[in-house]
């Protein structure tokens, strides 16, 4: 069965009772899937809360049913990575929202370029957010993840009792940790290009974070952070 076209309501904006469509929602609806009125859809808050839905107003307006809660079993995941580029950050915050991470958090590392993660992050944290929806909606999440404001690498706090640290490592030939078993929260750290220092790699190791290798070749900062991501999700089951 085709799954519904899937709508992002705020959730102070997802109630019961008729909601107005934005342009961009509309082009989306008439243009791209070619819906008519009655369609169903599926409306989300992103908060775990759902509304079946049709479309009404010949495609200015939805009819949303009472919003009902709906449970998202995912284990809590946190990605901390240096970021790339602008344009492959925005890919890296689309990727990481479809595999199902719970929360982004750009770093700051000693090769980070020039200080550019947070000037980009303040320029583009209304994309991101606008990236978390869209990707929330392809993926069919019923939470979306949190971005969480940069952070200094150095500044991390101590891993929470309950919660396995990883860090993505290049050094050839280390062995492959054991997955962890379900329900554990995760936290992965990933370098930015130029990778971590071998001063941050002893850092995070002696704070307890297990080296998790990601194969022979050399991997821009973004595939890693998606590769690793793969590698853990697909660990635990």
């Amino acid at each position: 069965m085709r799954a519904l076209p899937r709508l992002f309501f705020a959730p102070d904006r997802l109630q019961e009772g008729p909601l107005r469509l934005d342009e961009a929602e509309r082009h989306r609806l008439l243009r791209v899937l070619r819906l008519t009125d009655g369609a169903p859809l599926q409306l989300f808050d992103g908060a775990g809360r759902v509304a079946a839905a049709r479309l009404t107003a010949g495609g200015h307006a939805v009819e949303a049913a009472a919003p009902v809660a709906a449970a998202e079993e995912l284990a809590p995941l946190t990605v901390a990575v240096g970021m790339p580029s602008p344009e492959r950050s925005d890919w890296l915050v689309e990727k990481l929202v479809e595999l199902g991470a719970t929360r982004i958090l750009p770093l700051v590392c000693a090769r980070s370029q020039g200080g550019g993660p947070q000037q980009a992050l303040v320029r583009r944290a209304g994309r991101w957010e606008r990236l978390t929806q869209a990707a929330g909606r392809q993926a069919q999440r019923l939470v979306l993840p949190r971005l969480l404001p940069q952070q200094r690498l150095d500044a991390l706090p101590e891993l929470p009792d309950g919660t396995r640290g990883f860090v993505a490592d290049a050094t050839r030939g280390n062995p492959s940790p054991l997955p962890p078993p379900p329900g554990v929260s995760l936290q992965l750290v990933v370098g930015p290009p130029g990778g971590l220092t071998d001063t941050e790699m002893g850092n995070l190791r002696a704070r307890g974070y297990t080296s998790l290798y990601l194969g022979p070749h050399v991997l821009r900062s973004e595939t890693a952070a998606v590769c690793a991501t793969c590698l853990l999700l697909h660990g635990r089951g």
